[in-house]
Order: C-alpha cells, then structure tokens, then sequence
C-alpha cells in the first residue's frame, strides 16, 4: 500500500510538472507575437495597388523655382500624342523669395530659421518629391498623385490613368500593372526626368504565360528590355524650371 501511495505520489508531481510546462508555454505565447509593423504591412499594401516613391531634391537649392509632373503614354513603343497635357495645377512652386512676403510673415520665417538661405533672400518651398499609386473602384483606371513637401508647405494633385486590356484571349486572367523605378543619375534643370514606368505585362508565347520580367530598376537612358516588350505603359517623370 505504502509503495502503491509512493507511485500516485511520482505520477501525480510528474503530472503537475508536465502541466506546468504546457502552462509556461501557453503563458508565453504573447512573447512569441508581435506587433505589425509598417514595413509588415508594406508588401499587402503594394499588392492591393498602393506603392509610394519619395525623392530628395534639395541638392537642387536655388538652382530650379518650380517643378512640373509629366505623364507620357506609350503603346508597343510608340508615344501616344494627347497634345498639349501641360496643366498648371501640375507646376509646383520650389522656392520663393522672402522679401515676397509681408514684413510680419518675414518675421515670423527669420525667427524659427526655417529660410534656406536668408543672406540669397531664398526661402525654399520643398525639398521632397513624392509620386503616389492607389487604386480606384474602376477596373481599368490606376490613379497616380503628386506631392511637394516642404517645411511649411504641402501641394497636392493627381491624375487618372487610363489602362487597357491587354489579354492575348479574352478568357485569361485580369492583368494587373506594375511599377519600376528608373535609376537616377540626378536632378538637373531643363529635361524631362523620368523616374516611375507603370506597365502591363507581356503574353510569352514560349511559356504561355503574362509577365513583367527583366530589370528591376529601369536605366535613364530607357535601354529596357521591359520597355521593348511592355504592350502599353506609363513613364511618369519631372522637369523642373
């Protein structure tokens, strides 16, 4: 009876510390879990259509005083001809001179120092470019935005692209279209700059199959295997005044 009690006893504490460990475990669950972060999130978001750029201009300093956002469509190669697209909700201004404003206003810009170049009398607007992809409820509509942030000031203005359908059969899959940044060598006054491609993908006959393969960043020069090959796309760029 004595080594019967002794063995409940070994099987019970056995029991117990086997329930404690599972406990532990289950207790330190939460260690095991993070939270979300961004850059978490950063891959969903590209795939449900948003993806951002961001460029820094302030090498640029007095050198340029505005700066417009250009779209150019071009399908199996050829530029799509729209006419003039020039817009002015799509020039933004970059600097401006401090004597410009009122005697208070000039106050207030040289007591918080946030001129650029108070001597040159150069008070600068923005230093950032921003180019902006987020979807639209219509299938065959992509809504590109434009930003200039500064460190007072914020311009906004975006535009609709028109995509097409670009399927060899009718039957296949809706084909989404992608982004490709462009390398940048710098930012110069008075040339178009591109700086974002934004296209469709191409039927391989070999594979059967739609893709989008080739370089992930798109030289200046437009050398582009994904440009020969793309049926219809957008270079989305600056030119600066």
């Amino acid at each position: 009876m004595k080594k019967l009690f002794l063995t409940l006893i070994v099987a019970f504490t056995t029991v117990c510390g086997f329930a404690q460990e599972i406990k532990s475990v289950d207790t330190k669950f939460e260690d095991y879990q993070l939270v979300a972060t961004f850059d978490d999130c950063l891959s969903l978001l590209q795939q449900a259509g948003y993806n951002m750029f961001v460029y820094d201009i302030s090498s640029l300093k007095d050198k340029a005083t505005h700066v417009e956002f250009c779209v150019k469509e071009y399908e199996n190669g050829n530029l799509v001809e729209v006419g003039d697209s020039r817009s002015r909700s799509s020039v933004f201004e970059l600097i401006r001179r401090i004597s410009e404003y009122s005697e208070e206003e000039q106050r207030v810009i040289k007591a918080s120092a946030i001129a650029d170049d108070e001597d040159n009398d150069i008070f600068r607007l923005a230093t950032r470019l921003k180019i902006g992809f987020t979807p639209v409820g219509a299938d065959m509509e992509q809504r590109v935005q434009f930003e200039v942030a500064g460190k007072v000031q914020m311009a906004l203005f975006s535009k609709l692209l028109s995509l097409r359908d670009n399927r060899m059969d009718k039957s296949h899959r809706k084909l989404d279209y992608y982004t490709r940044p462009f390398i940048i060598d710098g930012f110069e006054k008075g040339k178009f700059i591109p700086l974002v491609l934004y296209a469709a993908p191409w039927w391989d006959e070999k594979y059967e199959t739609y893709r989008l393969c080739g370089e992930t960043k798109i030289p200046a020069d437009m050398s582009s295997q994904v440009m020969k090959l793309s049926p219809h796309y957008f270079i989305i760029g600056v030119e600066f005044e």
